[in-house]
């Protein structure tokens, strides 16, 4: 049950992840509308899912031992 709700969590993430960093392409090449305000939150959902990506990957890694 815990490898489901693990994997479940990491197919989110890289969603999010995704979503985040195609907001912040599109805002960069200027195709999309959007404040400073909006790059900056897409940026750091997207730094903030890779981190927790990382974390989970580390955490599962441990347990595995």
């Amino acid at each position: 049950m815990s490898r489901a709700l693990v994997g479940a969590l990491v197919v989110a993430l890289v969603a999010i992840a995704i979503f985040s960093l195609t907001q912040v392409a599109c805002y960069e090449m200027g195709r999309c509308g959007g404040s400073s305000y909006s790059y900056a939150s897409y940026m750091l959902t997207a730094i903030l899912s890779v981190l927790l990506l990382s974390l989970v990957y580390i955490f599962s890694i441990k347990l595995q031992k």
